[in-house]
């Protein structure tokens, strides 16, 4: 074996040793509930098995019941009470139960999959390290040779209750329509800044269950999952000011655009640890293309030979020039 083909066979045995180091360091089945800290300001997001309803319908009824759902929330600037049960996940109407254990890697919570109506689902909820931020992404997978149609619905119960106030939505007004991307609510206009991000819905409500009160938003979809493919649903929740540990209501608001569009989720870091394939499965925002990657020439060894010989003769000159 030559000197070039040692030192390639050396990098790539790191690159996979470090890979796969990564990928089982950090896995851990737990039970529920957890509560996740991401280090971003006082954000802490509380996780729990609890969160269906007593009338095994999503947008009514009482918060009793399993469902694995976010019990809760703190914004970075300390700001608690965010929701009373949130992105639960309903689908053809029946809550998704979480297995008794289920996997924390970093500040990644994934669940299942479960089987529902002939779907295999897979329900994760991801923080950002670097801002008040939660994903939520809800996976079909068909394991069947036939599509399978299925609605997915989704309550969202603020903390706010009763004197919630809609500051803002992404069509430059204070009504949630299905035309909105997210609504920034309050309460009161004096705390609980919640930016709750639904796009793509089928149908959306702000009335859900009643959990001290039934003030929150009800997004629902209809897709459809081809046969041996995947399907996702992806959602955002954002606390306080999102990307600043002050909460406010004004940093709320010029924060909520950055939802706008995929590729500005896509840039502010939020789809982290999704792959490609993973985003062009996302039905509820627009298509995801994949940026063409640059490839960076690489010398031959002939012409990494040459290239020695170069820098060699420019030395031997520069050097007889400084003894001349």
């Amino acid at each position: 074996m030559n000197k070039f083909s040692r030192i390639k066979q050396t990098a790539l045995s790191v690159l996979i040793g470090s890979a796969i180091g990564a990928s089982v360091a950090h896995a851990a089945p737990v039970s529920l509930p957890q509560n996740i800290s991401p280090g971003f300001g006082s954000t802490l997001w509380q996780i729990t098995d609890s969160g269906g309803t007593d009338t095994n319908n999503p947008f009514t009824g009482n918060c009793s019941g399993p469902g694995l759902n976010i019990q809760d929330a703190t914004s970075a600037g300390g700001d608690s009470d965010a929701f009373d049960h949130a992105y639960s996940i309903w689908i053809n109407g029946v809550v998704f139960v979480p297995p008794a254990t289920v996997d924390l890697t970093g500040t990644t919570l994934t669940a299942g999959p479960v089987s529902m109506s002939g779907l295999n689902v897979t329900v994760q909820y991801w923080f950002d390290t670097a801002s008040a931020v939660a994903r939520v992404l809800v996976t079909l997978q068909n394991p069947t040779g036939s599509d399978i149609a299925t609605t997915v619905q989704i309550p969202v119960n603020f903390g706010s209750d009763g004197s919630t106030i809609y500051e803002a939505t992404s069509s430059g007004d204070t009504s949630m329509t299905t035309a909105d991307i997210w609504a920034v609510t309050s309460q009161g206009g004096t705390g609980e800044y919640n930016t709750t991000v639904v796009p793509g819905t089928s149908a959306v409500q702000t009335t859900v269950f009643n959990c001290t009160g039934t003030e929150g938003i009800g997004s629902t979809y209809n897709v459809s999952v081809p046969a041996g493919q995947s399907r996702s649903i992806m959602m955002f929740a954002g606390l306080g000011s999102i990307n600043n540990t002050t909460d406010s209501l004004a940093g709320a608001i010029a924060a909520a655009p950055l939802f706008n569009t995929l590729d500005s989720v896509v840039a502010q870091g939020w789809t982290a640890g999704m792959s490609a394939q993973q985003l062009a499965e996302v039905v509820n925002w627009g298509p995801y293309v994949a940026p063409t990657p640059t490839s960076i020439p690489t010398l031959s060894e002939w012409g990494m030979i040459l290239l020695s010989s170069f820098l060699a003769v420019g030395t031997i000159v520069t050097l007889r020039r400084q003894r001349q």
